[in-house]
């Protein structure tokens, strides 16, 4: 999701959430000024209850707001903990994208195989999906974006025991949740 929609939507809620405090108080003061006969204590009690649930409310979304601000601007994966710029989402092809093509690559080379095997393979099947940002060279090194993507892929595809996660190093293998998945998904 872009970054200006995300402000937007909290601005826009921040701006709702004045606008309830604001008329709560205006309910307040006209409870307030009513004659005493008319005066009742507990809806104006009530209506302090709520102003306050109301600006703990505001409170609580401007401070997420805030570190939204501070921390959610795009910092990416890196090395040594040091934060960088991340892409914006909508340039390169998403990770859940490299998933069947994927598996479909490990299980035509017999249900595992080499990195170096299978990357060439579903560079191939993702032909006309990747586009000039995913075939750009990551900065500083010769590795195209996609490649670093296709491995980001992987780890996610372990974690949702897709492919086997105690391979030995450098060995993808599909898993038999993995083949369901395949199975179900591929077009």
């Amino acid at each position: 999701m872009n970054d200006i929609i995300i402000k937007e939507a909290f601005k826009h809620l921040i701006d709702k959430i004045n606008i309830e405090i604001t008329n709560n108080r205006s309910e307040i003061n006209k409870e307030i000024e009513k004659p005493p006969n008319k005066y009742n204590s507990s809806k104006k009690k009530q209506l302090d209850k709520n102003r306050e649930l109301l600006n703990k409310l505001l409170k609580k979304v401007e401070n997420v707001y805030k570190y939204f601000n501070q921390n959610c601007k795009s910092i990416g994966r890196t090395r040594n903990s040091q934060r960088k710029e991340r892409i914006n989402w909508g340039l390169k092809t998403p990770e859940k994208e490299y998933y069947i093509p994927i598996l479909e690559v490990i299980v035509e080379l017999g249900g595992r195989g080499k990195v170096k095997e299978i990357l060439p393979l579903v560079k191939g099947k993702m032909n006309g999906r990747l586009n000039d940002y995913d075939l750009s060279p990551l900065p500083g090194t010769k590795n195209e974006r996609w490649h670093n993507t296709a491995q980001w892929a992987r780890n996610d595809m372990v974690k949702e025991g897709y492919l086997c996660k105690d391979s030995p190093r450098g060995i993808w293998e599909i898993t038999e949740k993995g083949k369901e998945f395949l199975k179900e998904n591929k077009k």
